[in-house]
């Protein structure tokens, strides 16, 4: 299957690899991100709870 590629991701992954940056540490930052916007969304999750039931 023919997957389309996204040319603003691939133009900032060539960047971030003119930049000196490995594959690993662009998935890092990804997952990072990634992360603290989980733990960003799931926090303001549990205020809202918690004033629900208050």
């Amino acid at each position: 299957m023919k997957e389309k590629l996204d040319k603003d991701w691939v133009s900032m992954l060539l960047e971030a690899k003119q930049l000196g940056l490995s594959i690993e540490e662009i998935s890092r930052f990804f997952q990072q991100k990634s992360l603290s916007k989980y733990l960003y969304l799931n926090q303001e999750k549990e205020n809202k709870d918690h004033f629900r039931n208050n």
